[in-house]
Order: C-alpha cells, then sequence, then structure tokens
C-alpha cells in the first residue's frame, strides 16, 4: 500500500508526491513527512465521523425548519391545503374571465418549490389541480414534455370535476399543400395533446376552447361522455371576431351524445357547429349569430334568464326551425345587445324586437357603438311583452329624443337608467330633465305625485357639452321640493362626451356657486345630506362650498337670535 502526503490546505489528498520521494531528504521520508503521514493515518477516522456528523446536521436543520415554520407547524394539513386552494386562481368563480393573468405565478409548481412540506402537501390536494390552462401560439405544436405534464398534471386531480382551457394557435399554411392534406397534418400534430384531456371528458365541469376549425372535430370526449359539464365555450381560430363559421364537417361533438350545460359561449361559430343540448341553458353569450340562429337559440333553450348578443347579424334568409311570428319565452329576464362592428345593426334589432314577447324582461342594456336606435320596434317589444323594466343602459346609441321619452313614459317600474347617446349627438337635455320635475294629482285629488319615472334608484346621464347641463333641473331629479313622496334615489351621476375624443371624461375647469347658481347649489348639498351619491363632471372648489355655509349658518343663526 502506498502513502501519501496530505496538505491541509487542500480540499482533498494529493497523490501528486508521495512520502517516498521527498526531495527534502533524498527523496526519502524527512521528519515532518513521517508526522504528515502519521497525522493522516490517526485523523481518517475523525475525517468519517465528522462527515457523518455533517449529513446529520445537514438533516436536522431540514427538520428545525419544518418544526419552526409557522404554516406546517400551528396548523393541520387539511388547513394548510384549503389556504393553498385560496391561492391558486379561482376558475369556478368566474369561468370567462383568464384568472391566470391574476395569480400566474400561483399555482401548484410555484407552491411545491417551497420546500419538502409544501410539496408533499401541494401533491397530494387535488383541489390544486382541477384547473389547466394550455395556451400554444402560431405556429407551436405540443411536444414530449407537453403530453408528460398534462398527463401528470391531471393524474394529481383526483377524481374532482375539472376546468380546462386550451388555446390553440393557428397554425401557418403551406400554399403548396392542399388544405386535406394541411388539415391531416394539424390533427396528427394535436391529435395526442388532445386525446388526453378526451380520457377525462367524464370529468370536465367547465370548457373553454379555441382552436382552429379543423381540429373542433378532434374533441370527442370518452364512451362515458360529459354528464357534469355546466360551462362550454368554443370558438374557431383566435377570437378574432372577422369570421363566421358554418362547417358540418367540423363540429364539436361528443361520442357519447350532446352535452347539457347551463352556461354556454359561442363566438363565431354557427349553432349546428357546436352540438350541444340547451335544455339546461340559463346563459348564453354569443358573438357573431345570424338574426334566425339567434331565434332558434332562443326556442331551444327554454331555461334561458340571461342572453348576450355581440355583433349579430341579419342576413335576409329563412330558418325552416323558425317559423313562428312571435316567441313567447317566460325565462328570460336580461338582455344584453353589443354592437361593435361597423355593419347597421337596425336590421337586426327590428327582426328581434318584433318577434320576442318576454314577459318577465326585467334588464335590458344597448350598445350600440354609433348605430342607430329605433325606439319604435323597442316600445312594441316592451308593450306587447308587458314586462316590469328595471334597468334600461343605451349606450353610443343614435335615437330621437321624443320617442325615447315616450318609452321611459310607459315604463314607470324603471329603477337603474343609463343614457349615454353617441359621440357627437345633440341631445338638448332641458326638456328631457325637465320631465323629472313634472308632477301630477294624487288619488286622493289633494296631494301631487311624480309624473315621471317615480321609482328611479340609479340614474346617469351624458350631455355632448359641459355648458349643456342645467343645473336649475338637476336637483329635481330627485324631486321637486312641493311633493311629499320623492324618487328613491340613491346615485346620480352627470357627465359629457368629448366631441372628437368619443368618451367620457371629467372637465379641468372648477366651478364658484355663481356659475350653477346658489339656491341650486344648496338643494345640491341637501341632496348629498340624504346619503345621494352625486358624481359630477365638474369640480366645485372646496373654499367656495364652505363660503356657502358659513353664510347659510349665519342666516339661521339670525333666525334664532
Amino acid at each position: 500500500m502506498q502513502n501519501y502526503v496530505f496538505f491541509p490546505d487542500s480540499q482533498e489528498t494529493q497523490k501528486s508526491v508521495p512520502f517516498g520521494q521527498c526531495e527534502m531528504a533524498d527523496r526519502i521520508p524527512c521528519l515532518p513527512c513521517a508526522r504528515y503521514i502519521e497525522l493522516d493515518v490517526k485523523l481518517a477516522p475523525s475525517r468519517t465521523f465528522l462527515d457523518r456528523l455533517l449529513a446529520l446536521q445537514s438533516d436536522n436543520k431540514a427538520d428545525t425548519r419544518r418544526l419552526h415554520a409557522p404554516v406546517i407547524n400551528r396548523m393541520p394539513a387539511e388547513i394548510v391545503a384549503r389556504i393553498f386552494s385560496w391561492c391558486i386562481a379561482d376558475y369556478w368563480t368566474e369561468p370567462w374571465t383568464d384568472p391566470i393573468k391574476r395569480a400566474s405565478f400561483l399555482n401548484p409548481l410555484t407552491l411545491g418549490a417551497i420546500c419538502w412540506s409544501w410539496r408533499q402537501i401541494a401533491w397530494s390536494t387535488p383541489r390544486l389541480w382541477t384547473y389547466i390552462k394550455c395556451k400554444f401560439g402560431p405556429d407551436e405544436k405540443p411536444s414530449s414534455s407537453h403530453l408528460e405534464i398534462s398527463r401528470e398534471w391531471l393524474s394529481r386531480s383526483g377524481e374532482m370535476p375539472l376546468a380546462i382551457s386550451i388555446k390553440l394557435g393557428t397554425q401557418e399554411h403551406d400554399a403548396n399543400r392542399d388544405e386535406y392534406e394541411f388539415s391531416e397534418q394539424m390533427k396528427q400534430d394535436f391529435g395526442p395533446f388532445i386525446d388526453i384531456f378526451n380520457e377525462y371528458s367524464h370529468r370536465w365541469q367547465c370548457l373553454s376552447i379555441s382552436c382552429p376549425p379543423e381540429l373542433l372535430a378532434s374533441f370527442t370526449g370518452n364512451p362515458l361522455g360529459s354528464p357534469i359539464l355546466e360551462h362550454i365555450g368554443v370558438t374557431p381560430d383566435d377570437f378574432d371576431g372577422n369570421n363566421f363559421y358554418d362547417d358540418e364537417d367540423n363540429q364539436f361533438k361528443l361520442q357519447a351524445g350532446p352535452p347539457q350545460p347551463t352556461f354556454a359561449v359561442i363566438l363565431d361559430l354557427s349553432l349546428k357547429t357546436l352540438v350541444i343540448s340547451y335544455i339546461h341553458v340559463t346563459q348564453v353569450i354569443a358573438r357573431g349569430l345570424r338574426e334566425l340562429d339567434c331565434l332558434e337559440l332562443i326556442l331551444l333553450a327554454p331555461m334561458l334568464e340571461r342572453l348576450v348578443l355581440v355583433d349579430a347579424w341579419y342576413s335576409f334568409k329563412t330558418n325552416p326551425n323558425v317559423v313562428s311570428e312571435s316567441i313567447i319565452h317566460d325565462r328570460l329576464r336580461d338582455i344584453e345587445i353589443r354592437h361593435q362592428r361597423d355593419e347597421p345593426s337596425q336590421p337586426f334589432m327590428r327582426k328581434l324586437f318584433k318577434t320576442l314577447v318576454v314577459p318577465n324582461l326585467k334588464e335590458l342594456c344597448l350598445k350600440m357603438l354609433h348605430g342607430h336606435l329605433f325606439c319604435d320596434s323597442l316600445i312594441y317589444l316592451l308593450d306587447r311583452s308587458s314586462c316590469s323594466l328595471k334597468t334600461f343602459i343605451v349606450n353610443d346609441a343614435i335615437y330621437d329624443d321624443n320617442s325615447m321619452i315616450q318609452l321611459l313614459q310607459s315604463r314607470p317600474s324603471i329603477e337603474n337608467l343609463e343614457l349615454l347617446p353617441s359621440n357627437g349627438c345633440d341631445h338638448p337635455p332641458e326638456e328631457f330633465l325637465g320631465l323629472f320635475a313634472r308632477t301630477k294629482d294624487g288619488t286622493d285629488g289633494t296631494s301631487l305625485q311624480l309624473d315621471f319615472l317615480p321609482n328611479l334608484k340609479r340614474f346617469k346621464y351624458s350631455v355632448s357639452e359641459p355648458n349643456q347641463i342645467p343645473w336649475q333641473f338637476l336637483a329635481d331629479i330627485y324631486g321637486p321640493p312641493t311633493i311629499r313622496q320623492r324618487r328613491p334615489l340613491g346615485e346620480l351621476t352627470m357627465v359629457y362626451r368629448e366631441r372628437n375624443l368619443g368618451h367620457f371624461m371629467d372637465i379641468e375647469k372648477t366651478l364658484t356657486h355663481s356659475d350653477i347658481g346658489k339656491n341650486v347649489l344648496l338643494r345640491l348639498l341637501e341632496l348629498e345630506a340624504a346619503n345621494i351619491s352625486l358624481y359630477l363632471s365638474k369640480r366645485i372648489r372646496r373654499k367656495d362650498l364652505l363660503d356657502l355655509l358659513q353664510e347659510e349658518l349665519a342666516v339661521k343663526c339670525a333666525v334664532y337670535e
């Protein structure tokens, strides 16, 4: 056995200088070398023992951290798991708001990277793994690591309901390849990835899909179907909103039969492309539907309560499934129509309002993007439905003042009113706001009652110029002081729309009480004292308010004296 000299300053035994070649003593061990050899032999057991102690110390540090950790030491694992679930994006509260943006840094993998104890809890808590979002950009394809992570993620969810969001980017089309070959190649690239999620279709509860139309038919589910699916959203391509997809060859169609969701989001698809049952649907958000598809949807969904139609259009065609001139829907309570394109919206709205009868309608919201609102067809809808409308919102629309006044006079049940006409429209507010001060004789013949919107609780109104705000009428929105029973108004908002900008903004100019009028300002302060929230587009200087209050207080003190 050959011996070597050990140098304490080095991290390991130096094998380059054996003691038998010591240059200081003609290559025979000198006295210091002999001592090194002797000490090295004696220290060998100690080093082994020290290594063992260092290893034990490292393990003890980990145990100490676990013992002293306030989260792990002071609470059971079940409580810690519940806290972890609160840190993860809650997809179940708002299934279409993309919660990953709010909590992209808080996911099970992040929690598991903190320490061993957190990892054990995160890995064994199925609730943390019930939401999965997969997003591939244009020309991106799933790799083997994507498949492995998806399988592992879903396996840790136990048997809990799943919320799945899949967005597959549009692939660049090669001009030298025909459409069929391109479609088949895309199915080959994404098929194994989609099949992983098809295996868990019996646990789908929320499903959001955005993919090229050629891949819609790949979502077939498993033989058990989707018995617990509640929320479903499907759109082709990348939500561009410029195309309307209508192809029976590429349908979303599960092999076990149509699912029965309660909430459906249909974007730029025809009804026949999304094969689902509408028998239990209560909410629908649809974009790009033809007017006859909208009416057919209402017929297919007898439980429908809320309907949002975005950029619906008039096709001038017939639909054999819609043969009745009027459709009565007893459940529909909330209708919202948004028009964001340049195409005219009035043919669609006329057809919809002339056909529908909704006796339980409570909320109606119309956002028109400079579109014309023909109040006659809207009055026809409300009168024929005999509904007790509570909320009426008109945003960015062009309408006739007299027709709008006629409509509001026929709906005394309105409690929430927003009138924000289109930018540049000339709507003198004096006549309209003056209606709030009108009264009529009461039933007993002696008292006065409000004649216009007596149940109004929230009112928002805009003018096109800041000097158009009729301050003398503003205080009367609450009700003239001559009557005993005033409006239950709780919030009043006055804004103006800049003509050249097309959006609402605050006025930089401040006002004195001479701009508004002393008496009017005093009445506005009385409204503020009555717990009415006032949001005005002009700022009033604090000094002017204090001066006014001091004057009023001096007058009252003089009266008492």
